[in-house]
């Protein structure tokens, strides 16, 4: 963990309110990150995850916080398994998620001009995964940011069946696609004008 740590405040530092060469047609937009040769070099030197990914977004000066989620599919319902939302005042940054498998744990990174934060999240009781197979599919090319709208970042399904298929991460609007598997994980990204604490407030009443 504390190598992920250092390999992820490097590359975060090195650009982390840039969006790479590509030219934007949005104002406010998350897409993957164009790593540079250096970036690269470093999470190689590392022996970084597969499963992992790096995102830009740029956003606008009413940006107050970002959240973070890890669901899993229950009776065609997504369910929290875990949930982080942080302070962020600025225009623009850099996300960074790492994983194997979402059923056993995960980091998330949140990275600023002048701010950074992560957490770890690991399963007391890690699901077996014997005879399963397992297909991740990650948001891919610039998605527009619009606030209070989550952005579905990750899809992992693992099942027992024969085959399995790989569904863009749009599909999580549409859970009911995902009916004949066991396991289904997805991760978003929500970008919000409320701060930390309006957050908390909000979901408070809607848990009563």
């Amino acid at each position: 963990m504390k190598r992920w740590m250092a390999v992820v405040c490097c590359l975060l530092i090195l650009a982390c309110a840039g969006c790479g060469k590509t030219q934007q047609t949005q104002k406010m937009y998350l897409q993957t990150a164009e790593l540079t040769e250096q970036e690269t070099a470093i999470l190689q030197l590392a022996g970084a995850d597969l499963n992992e990914k790096i995102y830009d977004f740029r956003a606008d000066a009413s940006l107050q916080s970002v959240r973070l989620c890890l669901y899993r599919l229950q009776d065609r319902r997504w369910e929290q398994v875990s949930d982080g939302v942080r302070a962020f005042q600025q225009d623009g940054g850099r996300i960074a998620i790492s994983f194997d498998d979402l059923g056993a744990g995960h980091r998330f990174a949140l990275q600023g001009k002048d701010a950074f934060s992560a957490t770890a999240h690991r399963s007391n009781a890690p699901p077996d995964r014997t005879g399963t197979q397992m297909v991740t599919s990650w948001l891919s090319g610039c998605q527009e940011l619009r606030y209070e709208e989550e952005i579905p970042l990750v899809l992992q399904v693992c099942t027992a069946k024969d085959e399995v298929r790989s569904y863009d991460t749009s599909c999580f609007f549409q859970p009911e696609v995902f009916e004949d598997y066991e396991f289904v994980y997805a991760v978003t990204a929500m970008f919000s004008r409320q701060t930390v604490e309006e957050n908390g407030q909000e979901r408070e009443g809607l848990a009563g």
